[in-house]
């Protein structure tokens, strides 16, 4: 059966998520900082990943923000069952 949405029978699927923060660096490290807190499948289910080269806060309630941002966009994508999210 063809999917009207893209024209073809292909199901698409939302195969993860990423969300980047960035900050101007610090005291001991003025180079730019990125963190980068993302989905990945391993072909049985979604789970987090945390990327980063440095990343330094000032408080702990940055970094508390910066998860709990990720979590209410990636909170539906992941969802209980902790499988791909079926888009068409």
């Amino acid at each position: 059966m063809t999917d009207k949405k893209n024209g073809t029978g292909d199901k698409i699927y939302l195969a993860g998520i990423s969300v980047t923060f960035l900050n101007d660096g610090d005291c001991t490290d003025p180079e730019p900082q990125e963190i980068v807190f993302k989905t990945e499948n391993n072909g049985v289910g979604n789970f987090v990943v945390i990327e980063t080269e440095r990343w330094s806060a000032s408080d702990v309630d940055a970094l508390v923000a910066m998860v709990r941002k990720f979590a209410s966009i990636a909170s539906d994508f992941l969802g209980e069952s902790l499988k791909e999210e079926e888009l068409l």
